[in-house]
């Protein structure tokens, strides 16, 4: 409506996209796809009421024009025309402060109505227009627009319906134990869940989850003397968009306890109605049914048929099962995974036939990455799920199915939670979540919109937001993953969440990394966790610290393994080997960079370790991918050509796109590095495909380079240079990434005959970097350059430099071969002929033992090459005889025109 809008505006002119984009979503990032989209929705939707005619012309590489008919004359909602006049000339959109709107909520405490949250605004950047002296027309034919297609009053209609059949929602928050006994805090959790079940086991209230409870005292920090004021409970029902609160406390003395709760208007804080009593313990379910009577009843609810019984046992091991039970399933919703365990593997040994423990324990087991383990509790739990009420059985039901990534079942049971009780956010939240799980992100993201332009209430959500950042994520998208982390941010500062800002900052971080733009994700690394530390939630401190440490590592940053070593001894603590696993490969990742391969391989190994503990080798993948990249650094071409299989294996079973590219991409350079051109050449399209299928910027850049690397070895350098042209253009390969591209860019300018362009780019180099990659490479180019121009003594300065880093270096394929390779060319035009002939004789073994046809085809040139300027013609010519031969038979198309050209360069002299 914003776009129709715009283009109102100027009916009858051109309007650019770029105007629409700047008056549409100002400084929010939108792809051209959202406007195309967009313009075709309104062209289909007007169409049907203008005679299929098409109101809205295209105009080629220049934007749009609005030509169809528009009535200047507002209507009424019953449609007839209002008086010339009648309607304001100049209206100012304005949205409320959060001041104002709390007392508009205040002013209006209705009970049985989902609570509005502070943001009411769309769910772009909300686009403040002042309509001039065109706005009453502009307004009215929109209004006239919207009702002719019936969209508005359905809507309108659809949205009231809806409504009328909410229940009305309520939050129990953590009651307060009076008492200085910490053994006494199960009772807290006992009441809140008895009466939380009974409450809700008819459909009489909706019931917030605990989870999300504890998210939010987390958030609003409301600290543990558990006393609300009428703000903070304000505070609480726009948190959670919730219409009741209950609060309270309980003081255990001996036998007796003293139980005091109030019910609180969440939109005002006021107290709808209290309940005090001091009674014997062995008497609490009685009194929680008195006390629940006593809630219904004052929202309007009949009294519920029985109470839930988790308090009443015969026997001291199962009053021991509920307390262990309540204990463990609090530590879970506060996601302590390594405390909760223990609890809940207790109280499934003394009350084995409680089905929600066995589904607690489940859950804890798969949190912290044994899937085995949690599997067998779910089956447990399931059959033991009889008895449950309805609801609380499809729920558990549905995270069994997850568990067992049955996933057309667990999707089919949060689809019947969904359409059994439209009113709770959790079913489609948890629904979508399946979606992109299971592989189908996109039906994820529709899932999600469908749910964003019919609840108000979802719109304001950023569980919703981060979860389309997710499924974006899982399409490969990184610009809408942006986009939607950003509005998930703008949310939750709305909502004081700094739980789910430090999870926007998290995503749009992990989004700027994909993207090439370290700058921003290093600094939404940095604020997300400082966020996270400071609320104490320390899985997303984790999570934030391994991601952050990851981008450290590719800057070399020595800070990486500091931070990494952080998240790995929270992982621990927590008892979250997924989390444990995923640090260990990024810790190892870091010490690639600065070339300590033992330490890297020892740290991928202790990835593969934990991910054997828990038995499941898809955590693994990565670190076996590691071993691929550590085996070709170390020149051991048949464990790279192992572990790259290993690695597409897993991949391939878990359906990792990007997995699977990458360990195509591997077998491409085993391929290409054993002269198998044609074999590499399809393996890196294939690892193409997967690349453009999952759209990451870095990922397709660095096979780009590889690509022009073998068009360059095919002798194809138009091919290269358009690869290297397409790279240039992607702006997506920062820090090490950028290296790679510029030491491929600088050989290709060489073989193209534009030695002299290299010196800057490379100077540049070796200005910052002390190490192998880049700048033993850089110094090497530096001197080939030199070479290719003549210049033998700024060549000799130049290689004099590379040669320290490249023999310091384990990996000889890359460094010491090449470099020293260019030093004996260098020594033969210095007139050390002898002594190049003797080192070409050592690297030509060298490149044997490391199975380099590759490389042994460029020493045999450089042999050949320099055996002729030696006067060793015959020698000379029957060396570049076979290299031609075995080159053109291999497709090495650059190797083989060097060798005719000395050829004939011999031959003429």
């Amino acid at each position: 409506m914003d776009i129709l809008i715009v283009l109102l505006e100027d009916a009858g002119q051109v309007v650019t996209r770029e105007t629409i984009r700047q008056r549409v979503w100002e400084s929010t990032f939108v792809e051209e796809a959202n406007i195309t989209k967009n313009i075709g929705l309104l062209r289909s939707t007007l169409r049907a009421h203008l005679d299929d005619t098409d109101p809205i012309k295209t105009i080629t590489k220049r934007g749009y024009q609005f030509v169809g008919p528009v009535d200047m004359r507002p209507k009424t909602e019953s449609g007839s025309h209002i008086a010339s006049g009648a309607y304001p000339e100049e209206v100012v959109v304005i949205p409320l402060d959060e001041e104002s709107r709390i007392a508009l909520e205040e002013a209006e405490p209705v009970v049985h109505a989902a609570s509005v949250p502070v943001v009411d605004a769309p769910r772009a950047i909300p686009v403040r227009r002042v309509w001039g002296r065109r706005g009453g027309w502009i307004a009215a034919s929109v209004i006239l627009l919207a009702a002719c297609t019936g969209f508005a009053v359905d809507r309108w209609r659809s949205g009231h319906a809806a409504a009328a059949k909410q229940r009305a929602s309520l939050a129990i928050l953590s009651l307060h134990n009076l008492s200085d006994n910490a053994s006494e805090n199960w009772l807290g959790a006992a009441l809140t869940e008895t009466l939380g079940s009974d409450l809700s086991g008819d459909n009489g209230v909706r019931l917030v989850s605990g989870e999300r409870v504890a998210e939010a005292e987390r958030d609003l920090t409301l600290g543990e003397a558990r006393s609300y004021d009428d703000r903070a409970i304000q505070s609480v029902g726009r948190r959670l968009a919730c219409d009741l609160a209950l609060t309270g406390s309980y003081l255990p003395e001996g036998d007796r306890i003293r139980v005091d709760l109030q019910l609180r208007n969440a939109a005002t804080g006021t107290i709808v109605t209290t309940f005090s009593r001091v009674i014997d313990k062995h008497q609490l379910i009685g009194t929680v049914a008195e006390a629940s009577a006593k809630l219904r009843q004052s929202i309007g609810l009949a009294p519920a048929e029985a109470v839930v019984d988790y308090l009443q046992g015969t026997s001291p091991s199962e009053q021991d099962g509920v307390r262990l039970y309540l204990e463990g399933q609090r530590l879970l919703q506060e996601g302590r995974f390594q405390e909760a365990e223990p609890l809940l593997s207790q109280a499934v040994l003394l009350k084995p036939e409680r089905a929600l423990a066995h589904s607690a324990l489940a859950s804890a087991w798969q949190a912290m990455g044994y899937v085995e383990r949690a599997r067998e509790e779910a089956r447990m739990g399931l059959a033991r799920s009889g008895s449950l009420p309805a609801e609380k059985k499809l729920v558990l039901e549905a995270g069994a199915y997850a568990i067992f990534t049955d996933w057309p079942k667990a999707i089919a049971a949060y689809r019947q939670l969904t359409a059994l009780h439209p009113d709770d956010l959790d079913y489609p939240a948890a629904l979508a979540e399946c979606l992109y799980k299971s592989g189908s992100p996109k039906q994820a993201l529709q899932t999600l919109q469908t749910m964003l332009g019919s609840s108000k209430i979802a719109a304001n959500d950023p569980r919703f937001t981060i979860l389309e950042a997710s499924s974006a994520a899982a399409m490969g998208d990184w610009r809408a993953q942006l986009m939607y982390a950003g509005e998930t941010i703008r949310l939750a500062r709305a909502h004081s969440s700094p739980y789910f800002e430090s999870k926007g900052l998290w995503s749009e971080g992990l989004a700027w990394a994909r993207v090439g733009d370290l700058e921003h994700a290093l600094g939404d690394f940095h604020e997300a966790q400082q966020i996270s530390s400071r609320i104490g939630d320390e899985l997303g401190q984790a999570n934030v610290l391994t991601s952050l440490g990851s981008e450290q590592g590719y800057r070399k940053d020595p800070q990486a393994v500091v931070t990494l070593r952080q998240a790995l001894a929270i992982f621990d603590r927590l008892g979250n080997r997924g989390g444990e696993i995923g640090a260990w490969s990024e810790l190892g990742c870091a010490l690639t960079y600065t070339e300590d391969w033992a330490g890297a391989k020892a740290a991928f190994h202790s990835a593969i370790d934990r991910a054997n503990e828990v038995h499941n080798p898809a955590l693994a993948f990565g670190a076996v991918l590691d071993l691929a990249y550590v085996a070709s650094n170390q020149d051991d071409l048949d464990a790279e050509l192992k572990y790259a299989n290993e690695a597409l294996k897993i991949s391939r079973a878990a359906g990792n796109i990007d997995g699977i590219g990458s360990s195509l991409e591997y077998l491409g350079d085993v391929a290409f590095e054993k002269g198998n051109l044609t074999e590499a050449r399809s393996w890196y399209d294939q690892a193409m495909v997967s690349m453009k299928q999952q759209n990451s910027g870095y990922a397709t850049g660095k096979l780009l380079y590889l690509m022009a690397q073998l068009d360059m070895a095919t002798g194809d350098l138009a091919s290269a240079r358009r690869r290297e042209d397409e790279i240039n253009g992607m702006h997506v390969l920062k820090g090490e990434r950028l290296e790679q591209q510029m030491l491929t860019e600088a050989a290709l300018r060489i073989e193209e005959g534009r030695p002299e362009d290299v010196m800057g780019p490379m100077t540049d180099l070796t200005d910052h970097y002390t190490t192998a990659l880049p700048a033993a490479e850089a110094w090497r180019l530096i001197a080939a350059s030199y070479l290719e121009r003549g210049d033998v003594a700024h060549a000799r300065s130049a290689i004099e430099k590379a040669l320290p880093m490249a023999r310091d270096s384990e990996n000889t394929r890359d460094y010491l071969i090449p470099e020293t390779l260019l030093a004996a060319r260098i020594d033969a035009a210095e007139g050390h002929g002898m002594r190049a002939e003797a080192t070409l004789g050592e690297l030509l073994k060298k490149a044997q033992a490391i199975q380099s046809e590759r490389l042994q085809l460029e020493v045999r040139l450089a042999a050949g090459t320099i055996a002729l300027e030696q006067g060793h013609r015959t020698e000379g010519e029957r060396t570049l005889q076979r290299v031609i031969a075995e080159a053109s038979q291999r497709g090495f198309g650059l190797t083989e025109r060097k060798a005719r050209k000395a050829l004939a360069t011999s031959a003429k002299s």
